[in-house]
């Protein structure tokens, strides 16, 4: 029979749930912004109009980027925003993959108090025993500290969105 947990233990997977939703909120930033780009590149005038409706019955956010790069081609031809938003583009790509860890992994804990704190990592077929590295950060393991450094990721590209859309309204693209 498994034993209780210790009050340490319950305050670190307190900690790394805060951490788990202080990374999904920022998350939430990102793509609240890749939206508002497309509703600035959908030139629908107030929202909800007939294209934001259509973006938001797209279920997976790649099909949201897929969709803003494609209406951004469309409608940007000055070399260098579309460069930018290439820039930008591939690094929402890029956080996206560790959003979707953060979103779908799950947390682990030790058998006993004494080994690792707890981390968030993915589900295995297997005893984590049977993995060398399982539940360190070179295995893709994300600790608590881990989640808050892409919460912080995840708020620096929210406002980069931010920005760029700013300066793009500013530019009056064709």
């Amino acid at each position: 029979m498994r034993q209780p947990r210790s009050p340490e233990l319950n305050q670190q997977i307190i900690d790394l749930t805060l951490a788990l939703g202080s990374a999904l909120s920022k998350w939430q930033e990102v793509e609240g912004n890749v939206f508002l780009l497309f509703a600035s590149l959908a030139r629908g005038g107030s929202v909800p109009n007939p294209c934001t409706v259509v973006y938001e019955t797209l279920i997976h956010f790649e099909h949201k980027i897929a969709a803003t790069d494609a209406l951004f081609k469309f409608r940007v031809s000055d070399t260098a925003l579309v460069e930018q938003w290439g820039t930008l583009l591939n690094r929402t790509r890029r956080k996206t993959k560790i959003r979707n860890k953060i979103a779908h992994w799950r947390i682990w804990t030790d058998s006993d108090d004494t080994a690792r704190p707890p981390f968030l990592a993915q589900h295995l077929h297997r005893r984590s025993t049977d993995i060398k590295d399982f539940g360190k950060s070179s295995s893709g393991a994300m600790f608590a500290a881990d989640l808050y450094d892409h919460a912080r990721g995840f708020a620096e590209l929210a406002n980069d969105l931010d920005a760029f859309r700013r300066g793009f309204l500013q530019t009056k693209p064709s």
